[in-house]
Parts: structure tokens; sequence; C-alpha cells
């Protein structure tokens, strides 16, 4: 936020310089080219416009910041989820039972020896230190627990609620495993 208040403040200080601009009597040799003067600078008026230009992107940039977090978001999140199908896909095979993960966890712990198809264990599905495991909890890109479960044709999911944070909407994110 105090990007955004030190960005109007600029604009409500050098808006007025710039939205004034005089120009000045032009001087015997200086031939038809006119310049405008801003800040103490003569700008012609090809520069003033890439000024102005400049100052419309970083308006727009700054008054949309947000959409643009949940967009790098949305991005970074599709991308972790497609890591945890791979996981959560190599657990049910790993699996005697051919049974699904129920949670976050039993990726990171893995296939206990009894359970293997193989009888050995199998580890490091999912790597703790990957992704966002902070505080012995894995959340999805939004703050969010990763739910798991089954749907009504029997395909297994991960899901994670999404920008809004409420599992069930439109904005969930899914992948099928």
């Amino acid at each position: 936020m105090a990007i955004v208040n030190n960005f109007f403040k600029f604009l409500r200080r050098n808006i007025f310089m710039i939205l004034t601009m005089n120009m000045p009597a032009m001087k015997a040799g200086q031939g038809k080219k006119s310049k405008f003067k801003v800040a103490g600078l003569a700008l012609s008026g090809e520069t003033m416009m890439y000024v102005l230009f400049i100052i419309v992107i970083m308006a727009v940039v700054v008054l949309n910041w947000n959409k643009f977090l949940d967009l790098g978001r949305l991005g970074s999140q599709y991308l972790e989820m497609s890591n945890i199908q791979t996981a959560a896909s190599s657990y049910a095979a790993h699996r005697r039972d051919g049974e699904g993960p129920s949670s976050m966890q039993d990726l990171i712990d893995g296939v206990a020896a009894a359970d293997s198809i193989t009888g050995a264990a199998v580890t490091d599905l999912l790597n703790a230190d990957s992704g966002r495991f902070k505080g012995g909890v894995y959340k999805d890109a939004f703050g969010s627990d990763f739910v798991f479960g089954t749907n009504a044709n029997g395909n297994r999911y991960i899901a994670s609620p999404g920008p809004d944070r409420q599992a069930g909407t439109d904005d969930d994110l899914y992948a099928y495993y």
C-alpha cells in the first residue's frame, strides 16, 4: 500500500509541471523544432508522449496490482498441483490396495513397507522442503489446505480452494489422478 501512496504523492507533485508545459519562444537558429519545458528540462513533443505513456502504464500496474499477484499465484498453484498429482499417482501405484493418499502428510511420509507392493518402504514422494510446507503443514498458494477426495464417478482428485479460499466454488483448482 505504501507503494501506491508514494506513487500518487509523486503524481500530485509532478503532474502540474507535466501538464502545464510552457513552450519557450523560438530563438534564432532553432528552426521549427519546438520544445516543451518540464521541470527545467527541454523535451520534444515525442519525448513528452513517452513520459505520459510510461505514467499511464505505471498507473495501470499499480491499480491492478492484486490481480497480477493472483495471476502469479494461480500459475504457481497449477505447477504445484502437477507435482502433487504425480506424487499421488505414485503413492497409489506403490500401495498394495491401490488406495490413494488422504492428506499431504501421506505423500510426505510415503508408503510403509507393510502396505507396499514390493515390501519395501517408498519414501520422498513429496519432499517436505519443497513447495509451501511451513510449520508442519503443507498449504496451497492462497494459504488453504488441500482437499483429497473421490467424485461421484470414482475419480480421485486433489483440490485447492482457490483465490476465494472457499471449497466447492467455481474458482477451485482440481488435479485428478
